[in-house]
């Protein structure tokens, strides 16, 4: 059976400093604790402040509400800091 569509990355406006939404997805399959994955990436911490106040995150949650048992949600967030590139061995 396929994966039910997900509503992040569904075409909505990519406004407020959205960068992507790479993945959502969810599973069906072996012992999981979760049913699906979101995903969003806002190029600084200020655009995910200002999305987070947004009318596409507002409508996003309230669908959002319409099918997730949202006191089960946990939500994370991480800020990306990208490695040094490897040093040769000569120096």
């Amino acid at each position: 059976m396929a994966d039910p569509p997900c509503s992040l990355g569904s075409g909505r406006s990519r406004g407020a400093g959205l960068r992507s939404e790479p993945l959502c997805s969810s599973t069906r399959w072996g012992n999981r604790p979760y049913a699906g994955l979101g995903e969003v990436w806002f190029e600084t911490r200020e655009a995910a402040a200002a999305g987070r106040q947004s009318p596409e995150w507002s409508a996003v949650v309230a669908d959002a509400r319409e099918f997730m048992d949202m006191p089960t949600i946990v939500v994370a967030w991480a800020e990306e800091h990208r490695a040094s590139p490897k040093r040769s061995e000569s120096g």
